[in-house]
């Protein structure tokens, strides 16, 4: 919006277009509750299966379950922006072709609601949850010839080493999305979670998930 720099402080709300259609009360709540805190909610477009033993079961959604619409502009009412991140598995859209639609119905909700968005990522944690990597890119790169003023990511590298995270750069993704090691030594370094920021040598606009 040409106001200078901006640093975005998200939380994972991954269910909340799960809470929309069957809890909207709790979406409300929340959204209530992490709005003076936050400026954005990392949502799920899809997550979850129809196999009871999916720890995602009783909180599984596709993406075409969700009234998207109303779920923008209602999280846009409570002043928050929204990182999505398209699949969180792929039980539902389980072919490159369904896949492909599903970024393609979001790139078309992205131009209705162009500044209800802080980032799109294809999937969380690809190294686990799909698609393989080539296809990422090619959805990540659809994402970016169609949506230019948006910041696009493709997943979190499986680790930090080189060899682990500079394809994810190669591939010219325009935000690096970075887990940090979640290990603080037995509480021998209480600051280790941010000092692992200054250790990444990455010229792009980072996220930590």
């Amino acid at each position: 919006d040409d106001k200078g720099s901006f640093l975005s402080l998200n939380t994972s709300m991954f269910a909340l277009p799960w809470l929309h259609r069957y809890d909207h009360d709790r979406f409300n709540s929340n959204l209530i509750y992490c709005a003076p805190h936050i400026t954005g909610a990392r949502v799920l477009g899809e997550v979850g299966s129809d196999d009871p033993n999916d720890s995602w079961y009783d909180r599984r959604f596709r993406y075409t379950d969700i009234d998207w619409d109303t779920l923008v502009e209602e999280t846009l009412q409570f002043g928050q922006r929204i990182q999505l991140t398209i699949f969180g598995g792929l039980a539902y859209s389980n072919t490159p072709g369904k896949r492909w639609t599903a970024v393609q119905f979001f790139i078309g909700l992205y131009h209705k609601y162009p500044n209800a968005f802080n980032s799109f990522e294809i999937s969380n944690e690809l190294f686990k949850n799909g698609p393989d990597f080539n296809e990422a890119v090619s959805l990540m790169q659809a994402v970016k010839d169609a949506c230019p003023g948006l910041l696009v990511s493709i997943s979190s590298p499986p680790g930090m080493e080189e060899s682990q995270y500079k394809p994810y750069v190669e591939a010219k993704e325009t935000l690096f999305t970075y887990h940090v090691d979640r290990d603080d030594k037995n509480g021998s370094d209480p600051w280790r979670w941010l000092k692992q920021f200054w250790d990444v040598a990455i010229n792009l606009k980072f996220i930590n998930d």
